[in-house]
């Protein structure tokens, strides 16, 4: 304990020796003023994507391919999916139906439509950025043709995309200009309790021998290893809290999968399913998490919720206007179906769980048009889909709001989707 003791106070050395100036380099204070800093200390910061999410995730998926690569499954959608599919909750999930040792990022963006999934997978991201396995989790909103698209209007009049429409993309990949994803994926060692992070600081890079600049310089690549060696931290008292606390708890927010017996199937070595409690500790509620997950711990109450919020029919909400599953969304589908068999990544579409509250007469007619069409062109595009939209109709707990899943509708969809057969999982090693 003195020697973790250590290294927290180390860490919290470091952070506070950083002059304010640096810290706009890894943290959301960047995307207020405007750009993204996602490609190293001695690159030019690039633009904002006029969405705070999006310019985030960016951020936070960079950390990601500087310390591990792309991950193995890639969670995409919007606000529903953000908080509605736990990315720790299904890896822990999937360790225990026999695939272990796979990495998930929740790289979901808020309002985010068909049009924006595409421009992330096939325009934002490099191929050699993409994963193995794709979750598309949403629902009909995100495919109705007939609502204003804002979000990704917003996007098309932004200075990041002037600079992504001129050939220069938003990322990179460690090491190399030209990234690559051949080789064994890197598995996360954990370190000796108490021992520092084998992460050595990168030398300061200078084009003159401005004293200034070098100052400059080597305080960025301080800000990026002291990132680096934060996340190390944090993964390995992540993977050690994961392997104290298996002990089952009941909670009224499990799933009912979380019913299955908790103890490894015995002869095969397997964990056991994760429970609620290893990760509340590990997740900061109502915030980011490394793997893009924000874990919303409120409670959908509908005798209190409708006092501070409007009940509203389907047949007045904005994002049921004029529904039409033709147009442009739609082949924002079709483009990335075409594109990801292409480059022989299985796509999996979810539709994500509503309140029954939610559903009136207007919206289920567009829910049922949407699951129709939907396993329509899973058949003729070659993707999976997957309909959860009413699952748990009456199960108020698993939500944060009538149509938005909580922390504990998001660990139960994990654990459904890990123990989906049909799902090619295996694809994703």
């Amino acid at each position: 304990m003195k020697r973790r003791a250590f290294v927290t106070l180390r860490l919290l050395s470091l952070a506070i020796a950083l002059p304010a100036v640096t810290q706009t380099l890894w943290i959301p204070a960047a995307i207020a003023q405007g750009f993204v800093n996602t490609r190293g200390p001695q690159s030019q910061p690039f633009p904002s994507f006029n969405s705070q999410r999006l310019d985030e995730q960016l951020i936070r998926y960079q950390q990601q391919l500087n310390q591990s690569g792309p991950p193995d499954i890639l969670i995409v959608g919007s606000s529903r999916a953000l908080q509605g599919v736990d990315p720790l909750a299904l890896e822990l999930a999937l360790a225990h139906y026999g695939h272990p040792g796979l990495r998930i990022y929740n790289f979901s963006i808020n309002g985010a439509t068909a049009q924006v999934i595409d421009l992330l997978l096939r325009r934002i991201l490099t191929p050699d950025q993409l994963p193995k396995l794709i979750i598309w989790a949403d629902g009909v909103r995100a495919f109705n043709n007939g609502r204003p698209d804002r979000t990704y209007q917003a996007i098309l009049e932004s200075e990041g995309y002037r600079r992504l429409s001129s050939g220069v993309r938003p990322l990179q990949t460690q090491g190399s200009s030209t990234p690559t994803r051949t080789g064994p994926t890197r598995r996360r060692q954990s370190a000796v309790p108490g021992a520092f992070p084998k992460t050595d600081p990168p030398p300061p890079l200078t084009t003159n021998d401005d004293p200034r600049e070098a100052l400059a310089t080597t305080y960025q690549a301080m800000n990026v290893w002291f990132s680096q060696v934060r996340e190390e931290i944090a993964a390995t008292y992540n993977d050690e809290a994961q392997q104290a606390m298996w002990m089952r708890r009941g909670d009224p927010g499990e799933s009912r999968n979380n019913q299955r017996p908790s103890a490894p199937t015995p002869g095969t070595g397997r964990p056991p399913l994760p429970t609620m409690e290893a990760l509340t500790a590990q997740q900061t509620p109502n915030q980011m998490q490394p793997r893009g997950f924000v874990p919303v711990s409120d409670r959908y109450n509908p005798e209190t919720y409708y006092q501070k919020h409007p009940r509203v029919s389907g047949q007045y909400d904005g994002d049921y206007a004029a529904f039409s599953l033709q147009g442009a969304q739609t082949r924002a589908l079709e483009a990335i179906a075409q594109f990801t068999n292409s480059q022989q990544i299985p796509l999996v579409v979810v539709n994500l769980p509503l309140n029954s509250d939610y559903l009136d007469p207007v919206r289920s007619s567009s829910e049922q048009q949407f699951r129709s069409q939907m396993q329509r062109m899973a058949t003729q595009r070659s993707f999976i889909f997957r309909d959860l939209g009413q699952l748990w109709p009456t199960q108020d707990n698993y939500f944060a709001d009538p149509s938005h899943l909580n922390r504990y509708g998001a660990f139960s969809v994990a654990v459904e989707l890990a123990a989906d057969p049909t799902i090619p999982w295996g694809r994703a090693r």
